[in-house]
């Protein structure tokens, strides 16, 4: 601001600080501080000398130390400017004129308010918040206590309301008193704080497993009780095969056709059961998660355990076995991914519609692109609704393609066996022949796919190949929990040939 300390009606301003005083009722009342943080004693020097001039004097005859005292507790800094807001500051103005020092010259001795005689050092204005703070988590706990026996006693009267509230207000002391804690050193907070903040901890500790044992008492109940399973538990344990056959029953239940569905699609899943990806997923796509049959499980499964350990190592053998001949890849940059939402080509839009197709294993690197269409008991899609001729594979490598621009792309039809999925054990057949899938895809692909690098059958045999391998070189010990567990779950479903 620069130049002589200039006063407005609003308040005054100084060279290095602005103050906004307002007066409500018979208080004055600092509305806002701004200050330069270079001097923030130059604030308590203006507050406390009252500037120059002869409204300001009127106006600091109210203020005392011990308002500047608490004010300094309150301060903060921000972006370079120390500033206060509104009711952090008052100062009363109701004192009698005869107690109110008198200017100098004017038959009483000169004013002495610890201002220019007497300067805030920023060392000195540090002590005062501290003694600030402190002061006010003293109060802070004396409240707590007053409310904790009020709350006791509302408990003995049955005054549920009044208890409510009293703790309700206990519990933003005791968040007032955490923050607090962080501002002042740690040997001079105040006894009475510490005692009440370890006794909130204990109390939350106990609250916490107090709320986990209900809840595992309540499933308890839903899944023994509910379904039958209570009776036999109580009258004695259940050992052995017995009780995998009661925990079985607890969580699936079998459909007409013989299949068991599970009441919770995460039973069907091994690995990261609550990703993010299952908040969004359509509806009719989690309930097929949770049929023992569900291919989605089964991709899930096996290449999320496979995501987890490095490409270096697992990368190679499934080169080996799903490209057939083809030149193997680089692990450098290698991500996988499942259900990979891929737009067809524009062209191929303009002789009809056709939505986006969700890839079930994409596997990529800054220089190659490979897709996996996996199948379970179940066999490829013939067609599409606008062009009955454009089956899954076909449809798979073509979106690939362009997906992949001028990086190499692969593709393999992953299967149980090639029996179980005979419609796409040809089309993988025909479209190896790279010169039959250019010229099916020729009106809307003039660049006729030349990034196409191979057309494979893979099987799931080979996948557990694939994490065998992959078992015996990791090193890391969490590694090789993960690939044990997915060739264990996938000896179980009968995938390990």
């Amino acid at each position: 601001m620069g130049g002589e300390p200039t006063l407005t009606r609003k308040g005054y301003a100084v060279r290095d600080a602005e103050v906004r005083i307002s007066k409500r009722g018979t208080k004055y009342v600092l509305v806002r501080v701004r200050l330069a943080v270079e001097d923030p004693a130059r604030l308590v020097d203006v507050l406390v000398t009252g500037g120059r001039g002869p409204l300001d004097r009127e106006r600091a005859a109210g203020v005392r130390q011990d308002d500047v005292v608490e004010f300094m507790g309150e301060l903060r800094q921000e972006r370079g400017v120390w500033s206060c807001y509104a009711d952090t500051f008052t100062s009363s103005a109701e004192r009698s004129k005869a107690s109110r020092p008198k200017p100098a010259g004017a038959g009483g001795e000169p004013r002495q308010t610890g201002g220019n005689d007497d300067p805030v050092t920023p060392a000195r204005l540090e002590k005062m918040q501290e003694a600030a703070r402190l002061e006010k988590m003293r109060e802070l706990a004396t409240e707590h206590d007053q409310l904790a026996h009020r709350s006791k006693r509302a408990r003995i009267d049955g005054k549920y309301v009044k208890r409510a509230v009293a703790e309700d207000r206990m519990r933003v002391i005791v968040r007032k008193l955490r923050w607090y804690q962080c501002q002042v050193p740690a040997d001079m907070i105040p006894a009475e704080v510490i005692a009440i903040l370890k006794a909130r901890e204990a109390e939350t500790a106990v609250a916490e497993t107090a709320e986990a044992q209900t809840l595992m008492d309540r499933l308890r109940e839903k899944y023994d009780v509910d379904r039958g399973v209570g009776d036999r538990r109580r009258a004695g344990p259940i050992d052995g095969e017995a009780e995998e056959a009661a925990a079985f029953e607890v969580v699936t239940r079998t459909a007409k056709s013989g299949v068991r569905i599970s009441d919770d699609f995460r039973d069907n899943l091994i690995i990261d059961r609550y990703d993010r990806v299952f908040t969004t997923m359509r509806g009719l796509k989690l309930r097929h998660l949770r049929s023992e049959n569900s291919e989605d499980a089964v991709t899930w499964n096996v290449f999320r355990s496979l995501r987890q350990i490095d490409p270096a190592i697992w990368l190679p053998g499934l080169a080996r076995r799903g490209l057939q001949g083809a030149e193997s890849p680089s692990a450098v940059g290698t991500v996988l991914s499942l259900w990979l939402s891929v737009s067809p080509p524009p062209a191929l839009l303009a002789g009809g519609d056709e939505g986006n197709s969700e890839i079930d294993v994409a596997i990529e690197s800054p220089s190659w692109v490979w897709f996996i269409e996996a199948k379970y008991r179940s066999d490829i899609e013939t067609g599409t609704k606008t062009r009955p001729e454009r089956d899954q594979v076909l449809r798979n490598i073509d979106v690939g393609s362009y997906y992949a621009g001028t990086r190499d792309f692969f593709f393999s039809l992953l299967v149980v066996r090639p029996e179980t999925s005979p419609l796409g054990a040809a089309a993988v057949a025909e479209y190896s022949d790279f010169s039959k899938t250019r010229a099916l895809l020729q009106a809307h692909r003039p660049d006729r796919l030349t990034n196409l690098r191979a057309v494979t059958l893979l099987t799931w045999s080979d996948m557990a190949a694939v994490l065998t391998d992959a078992r015996a070189s990791v090193v890391r010990i969490d590694e090789q929990h993960y690939a044990d567990r997915a060739l264990e779950w996938m000896q179980a479903k009968g995938l390990v040939g």
